[in-house]
């Protein structure tokens, strides 16, 4: 059995599709723990001494979101170019993966550091 193009097309959607669930449930918890530590801060009264660092989430939040919509796109335009045979959609679809894999894994690294810095300090608060 040889490969084919559609093959390697559906292959490339699969996979895009996996990393597209796996990297929207992190960003989701990230995103709501963001909220919980914003939220806690503001009920506790001391936002004032670490609002930089909640600044620093929603910043690595949002370029997170950013990442996943690239991803979100190249899946898109990769479905259309897998109904339609456009060429056009098959450049856009790989267009939007080199940014995405350029970006997304060094935007995963930060918004994994800051999940972490994020988790610790509310485990210690849960603690004492």
């Amino acid at each position: 059995m040889e490969p084919t193009q559609e093959s390697a097309i559906a292959k490339i959607i699969f996979w895009q599709r996996l990393t597209v669930f796996i990297f929207t449930l992190f960003l989701l918890s990230s995103w709501g723990f963001t909220i919980y530590e914003i939220n806690l801060s503001l009920e506790i009264g001391y936002f004032d001494e670490v609002q930089e660092q909640h600044l620093f989430y929603i910043a690595f939040c949002l370029l997170g979101t950013y990442v996943a919509y690239l991803l979100l796109k190249s899946l898109s335009f990769l479905i259309a170019y897998q109904k339609e045979k456009e060429q056009l959609d098959l450049e856009l679809a790989f267009q939007k993966q080199r940014h995405f894999w350029r970006v997304g894994p060094i935007v995963f690294m930060l918004i994994l550091l800051a999940f972490i810095a994020m988790i610790i300090p509310a485990l210690i608060n849960t603690y004492n």
